[in-house]
């Protein structure tokens, strides 16, 4: 995901690149541990992008 001629990191952007190398990393773990980690990124995505919609 790019963020185009920013010069300071947002939250959103934080959230969605720690999101991603979680999701990178979880490639390593067991397969119980993969799905666990995958949902759960997939759910803070979910709740950080509602707030942000809801809020600006």
């Amino acid at each position: 995901m790019v963020f185009d001629k920013t010069l300071m990191p947002s939250f959103l952007q934080v959230t969605f690149g720690g999101t991603s190398l979680i999701r990178c990393w979880s490639l390593l773990l067991k397969d119980k541990e993969h799905l666990w980690t995958k949902t759960a990124c997939r759910l803070l995505e979910t709740v950080v992008m509602k707030l942000f919609t809801r809020n600006g």
